[in-house]
């Protein structure tokens, strides 16, 4: 996250979120392997406005738009076949209203907690699984269909973040 002062009060906010995990599980077994990864990419962009507390608080409300998109995928491979079932790739549209507060710990490093009220819409796309025997052809089930969905949620988030000023 970071956000760009405009005026005294007013700041611009941009987030960037990139997750790449992978895990590898081969049980007791060394020919049973299962690897699992997973990528996840955000962006938002939004604005706060900050109020006159003391020296060193700064609360804020804000508001934020973001989008983002998440794939992932479960290998399996064993003595009889390998499967590799591809997940339905998920893109997501929202918002978020913000209220938050700064504690500034020196001049320009804070302390921030903040808390928020999301409303996102998530679109999901076709799954697929293939599968191949082993020393046979490959064989690729698809779904058919999509899926879309929408929700509420409260999200609290803290953490430790150093402001520069420009």
């Amino acid at each position: 996250k970071g956000r760009y002062f405009l005026m005294d009060n007013l700041a611009l906010r941009a987030t960037l979120g990139l997750d790449n995990a992978s895990t590898t599980d081969k049980n007791s077994d060394p020919l049973n392997e299962v690897v699992k990864k997973s990528n996840t990419f955000t962006l938002g962009l939004g604005l706060e406005q900050h109020f006159g507390g003391t020296d060193r608080l700064s609360p804020y409300i804000g508001a934020e738009l973001f989008l983002g998109s998440a794939t992932g995928s479960t290998k399996s491979v064993n003595s009889a076949a390998t499967t590799i079932s591809k997940n339905a790739p998920r893109f997501v549209f929202g918002g978020d209203l913000l209220l938050g507060a700064d504690y500034y710990v020196a001049p320009h490093v804070y302390l921030g907690v903040e808390a928020g009220l999301e409303l996102l819409h998530a679109s999901t796309g076709k799954t697929s699984v293939t599968t191949t025997p082993a020393g046979g052809t490959a064989t690729t089930n698809e779904s058919k269909s999509t899926s879309s969905a929408g929700g509420f949620a409260t999200d609290v988030k803290a953490g430790f973040k150093v402001g520069f000023v420009f």
